[in-house]
């Protein structure tokens, strides 16, 4: 098992991934990101055990209705942000399953 993310270290590495894109005028980032991954996206937005909420649920921590709360949201935002390339909201919605 893996320790939790650093808030600490996240919140720079953010910071410099969003400048990477915003300097990034050929869009050779989210070309290499979104060309080579979309597989996996997809995966990360349909895997329901990614969430946190999931497993609270599996240890009876939360009732069905609140764990599918957040998913469904999450879901729908995943493939529209593949089409538009958004590699920074990728990376926010990756963080926030792990």
């Amino acid at each position: 098992m893996r320790a939790a993310p650093d808030a600490r270290e996240a919140h720079p590495f953010g910071e410099f991934l969003r400048t990477l894109v915003s300097l990034d005028h050929t869009h050779r980032i989210a070309q290499r990101v979104w060309h080579a991954y979309p597989g996996s996206i997809r995966l990360l937005a349909d895997k329901q055990d990614l969430f946190p909420a999931y497993w609270r649920y599996r240890h009876d921590q939360l009732p069905a209705a609140e764990w599918r709360e957040p998913v469904t949201p999450a879901k729908r935002e995943t493939l529209p942000a593949l089409a538009r390339g958004e590699t920074v909201r990728l990376r926010q919605m990756v963080r926030q399953r792990a």
